[in-house]
Formats: structure tokens, sequence, C-alpha cells
């Protein structure tokens, strides 16, 4: 993106939503698309051996970034935590890179132009899951919702159990996958 076009916090008097000693974790977990950025900068801090409760600051310095690149990634940071939908806590969000893998696995599985069957189960004592899976068309008795140009098929019930849940598509040293974030209640 040029740097004509990036919201520049300084400069419009806005108080950036992530400063440089916020937790990562609590970061990631309130804008997951964070995680790519701090990738891109090589701080690959989701699966590896650094502190959730360390600052942003903190791991970076701790993997060699310099406090220009520090600042710049954090400028990008708030560039994608200030557009991103799973801020408002309303509906269903996928990241952006939850919906290019989905695009991907879609592809190569044959089924382009497939939408995403959402339900939710209940896991024990321990609260609600949420399965998603593959489906041509929606099942009876659910609607469509869409979300990054993606379909999602669920019934009215799971739906209102799902508001706010967040999926996001992450890739680290630890490994890689789906990462669904329900909401708290």
């Amino acid at each position: 993106m040029e740097k004509s076009k990036r919201n520049n916090w300084k400069a419009s008097g806005k108080k950036p939503l992530i400063s440089k000693d916020m937790p990562i974790g609590e970061v990631v977990s309130k804008w997951p698309e964070t995680g790519s950025v701090m990738a891109e900068y090589g701080l690959h801090c989701i699966g590896c051996h650094i502190s959730p409760f360390e600052s942003i600051e903190a791991g970076a310095v701790a993997h060699g970034l310099a406090q220009k690149q520090i600042g710049e990634m954090l400028q990008r940071m708030n560039e994608v935590a200030s557009r991103d939908d799973s801020a408002k806590g309303e509906g269903i969000i996928v990241s952006d890179s939850a919906a290019m893998k989905f695009r991907e696995l879609m592809q190569k599985e044959g089924k382009e132009g497939w939408g995403l069957e959402l339900s939710m189960e209940q896991e024990g004592c321990s609260g609600q899951g949420c399965v998603i899976d593959f489906a041509e068309k929606p099942g009876a008795g659910e609607i469509v919702l869409e979300a990054k140009g993606m379909r999602i098929f669920v019934s009215e019930t799971d739906r209102q159990r799902a508001n706010g849940i967040r999926i996001d598509y992450t890739e680290g040293t630890g490994g890689s996958g789906f990462r669904i974030l329900m909401p708290k209640g």
C-alpha cells in the first residue's frame, strides 16, 4: 500500500488502537489478523516460546527488530485493527487469511463456489464448539450469511449462538491451522 494512502495516526490526532506496550496475546486475540503482520516482520509469536503476556515491543526486540521497524509494524497493525470487523463483535467474522485458505482448499477439492456450513455443538461442561465444513448449498432451515465474500450456511439458532465468532487462519513455527475464537458469554 502506498504511504500516502496509509493512516497516519499521529497526524490524524486519533489514538492508535494498538501500542507497543500491549501484550501480544491480547492484541492477537482481539485482532487476529495482526498476527500475520507480526509474522511478516519475523515476529512469530503464535506458536513459539514467547509468552503471550509479553509486550509487542519486548517480543519485537527479542526477535531483533529495531525501533524504526517496530514503529512501522505497529503502524500496519493499527491499519489492520482499524478496519477489522471483529472489533464490532457482530455476526460471524472471517479474517482475510481464513477466507484465502478456505478458497484455496475449495479449489483443491473441486468445490469452488461452495459455501461454509457452520454448526454449533455442545462440548460437555466446557461449553460450545464450532464445526465448519464445505457445503454446495444451504440445508433445510439454514440461512445464508456472508463474510469476506464467503457464503456461510447456518441455522437461525446457531446464528444467534455464533454471533461474534471469529475465524482466522494462522501460520507459524508451531504449525498452521484455523483458529476459531468464540464470543465471550
